[in-house]
């Protein structure tokens, strides 16, 4: 992904989904990848944006005729990933308060912005 946050501290969460005619959106598999703020950085990305590789992890899906595959991005998933309070990263977690809200860009007519999947035709 090309991303960027009005933050110095960002969650980037991404899921694989089969999206199915009559059964809506399923979750396959799911990945997380927090970036910071480079010190000379007022916010992640700066204008122009970072890549974040997140990873998916292993994992074996047979998607039915007329399903689709969907990839699902968005900045949290609390409580089944930390929350992420929008402090520098140089603040201890223990000491970190509730920071302000944030706001997060992501390119997707980016060459940095993409699914890999393998795929095996047997």
């Amino acid at each position: 992904l090309r991303a960027a946050s009005s933050a110095r501290s960002a969650d980037f969460v991404a899921r694989l989904c089969e999206a199915s005619p009559g059964r809506g959106s399923t979750n396959i598999c799911e990945g997380m990848h927090r970036i910071h703020a480079r010190p000379d950085q007022a916010n992640v990305g700066g204008d122009s944006g970072e890549e974040v590789v997140v990873e998916l992890g292993p994992v074996a899906a047979e998607f039915g005729v007329g399903s689709r595959i969907r990839l699902h991005v968005c900045s949290s998933a609390h409580p089944r990933w930390m929350r992420n309070l929008n402090q520098p990263p140089e603040v201890p977690i223990a000491e970190q308060a509730l920071g302000p809200p944030s706001s997060q860009r992501i390119w997707v007519d980016d060459s940095a912005t993409q699914l890999i999947l393998p795929v095996d035709n047997d």
